[in-house]
């Protein structure tokens, strides 16, 4: 196929670079080529290469290098480590941006819009894990889904680094992991868990029944409160947002006003 026939000439024309500026620079094209593919472990070499050339020959290429390890190592479900590296590539384009006076240039705007994208997806990744597997009782499944909408609010810190980047495909793509992450919470709100056994004599499937019609009330109240809060909180974005990702944040907006209508999908 297509791919087949461009990841062969990555591949050779990495290698005929060598540990060369423009083998670095390759090895970028080629990670994020296997990256869009879901070869994450062969990313992950490639991100790894670029980390030791780009030392003396392409200092520049770190935070991109970095960004790419990190993506493939989500996709690995190595998550510590991918925070570990995003944080490493944040930092040094938050130290680059501070020495830098002027307009930033478009190659910096996209990598720290992107490093934003790929944290937010690390911090959503997380939020994902409330509830817990099993049965749990009402207490238990507001407790836990509560859990989840506080990790949600969380996470708009990061979502608003991606928007204020400038950077529109970066913005685009957190606007989707944001609202993939309230549909899931919509979702797993509508559909709890079940409730443990009653000892000696269980609920009975009409019981069972009721419990869940009453309790998916209870939770609807608080998901729709959660995102009240969460539309709040980015309208207030408004005013600052950089024209390239205005867009971005009037969809959001959009989506959260219609889920805090109980207009989920």
């Amino acid at each position: 196929g297509q791919f087949e026939k461009a990841h062969k000439l990555l591949r050779d024309y990495v290698q005929a670079s060598g540990r060369t500026s423009a083998g670095a620079r390759g090895r970028v094209y080629l990670a994020r080529a296997l990256l869009a593919r879901g070869l994450a472990q062969e990313a992950y070499l490639s991100a790894q290469e670029i980390e030791k050339i780009q030392l003396k020959k392409n200092p520049e290429l770190l935070p991109e290098a970095l960004i790419l390890k990190a993506q493939a190592l989500i996709l690995l479900n190595r998550d510590t480590r991918a925070g570990r590296a995003v944080d490493s590539a944040r930092k040094i384009l938050d130290d680059h941006a501070k020495k830098t006076s002027g307009s930033p240039e478009p190659t910096h705007v996209s990598l720290q819009g992107e490093a934003a994208t790929v944290k937010l997806e690390l911090k959503l990744k997380n939020c994902a894990k409330f509830p817990g597997k099993g049965p749990l009782d009402e207490e238990q499944v507001r407790d836990q889904l509560g859990r989840r909408g506080t990790c949600l609010l969380e996470s708009l810190l990061t979502y608003r680094d991606a928007i204020q980047a400038g950077d529109a495909p970066a913005a685009k793509k957190a606007q989707s992991h944001v609202e993939r992450a309230y549909e899931g919470y919509a979702t797993t709100s509508l559909a709890p868990p079940p409730p443990p056994r009653i000892k000696p004599r269980d609920r009975t499937a009409e019981q069972r029944k009721r419990y869940i019609k009453e309790l998916v009330v209870v939770l609807g109240q608080d998901f729709r409160q959660s995102t009240k809060e969460a539309l709040e909180i980015v309208r207030g974005w408004k005013a600052p947002a950089p024209a390239a990702t205005v867009s971005s944040l009037d969809a959001s907006i959009a989506h959260l006003e219609k889920l805090s209508r109980n207009e989920a999908k």
